[in-house]
């Protein structure tokens, strides 16, 4: 009976195999789309601020690190949260999200891009400020042939809080 449906080719019968197709792939597409839309949409983020660290350095220990073996280390730390602990070197203040570099006068940078809740704090933060911060290491960037004209990398962290206040 199925295959005398499929073998049948008249005019009315076409029209109906295109629209039984056609509402098939609308259908398909619509359970992908509320997949994606329930399981990966509203998926819940990882909470940086109140997750326990998975490593605890400082940014010298960090840099010495990556600049040793920037393959293991970038490995070691991809998608971890990282406590760290530093002297503030600047800060690029953003009206919504603002960023601390520790600069330990070597190849390397550590940017820590703070969340928007402790935008005001890292605002707030000095050059030579001892601070500790949370993040989650995001990458690392190193070009060895901008490094020869005084370029240096940097190793990114985001979603940063501080952990202990400006000493």
């Amino acid at each position: 009976m199925l295959f005398y449906y499929l073998s049948d080719t008249t005019a009315d019968s076409m029209k109906k195999k295109i629209w039984i197709f056609l509402l098939g792939f609308v259908l398909a597409g619509g359970l992908g789309a509320a997949y994606i839309w329930f399981y990966v949409y509203n998926k819940k983020h990882k909470d940086i601020e109140n997750a326990r660290a998975d490593h605890t350095t400082t940014a010298t220990d960090l840099i010495t690190e990556f600049e040793q073996n920037d393959t293991s280390a970038n490995r070691k730390y991809d998608e971890k949260v990282v406590q760290l602990s530093g002297t503030v070197a600047s800060v690029i203040p953003g009206d919504s999200l603002s960023s601390v570099v520790f600069d330990e006068q070597k190849n390397l940078t550590v940017t820590v891009e703070f969340l928007p809740a402790h935008n005001e704090v890292a605002k707030n933060l000095k050059p030579g400020n001892g601070v500790t911060v949370k993040a989650l290491y995001v990458g690392y960037v190193f070009d060895p042939l901008l490094a020869e004209f005084g370029e240096k990398g940097d190793i990114k962290l985001k979603k940063g809080s501080l952990v202990e206040e400006p000493r």
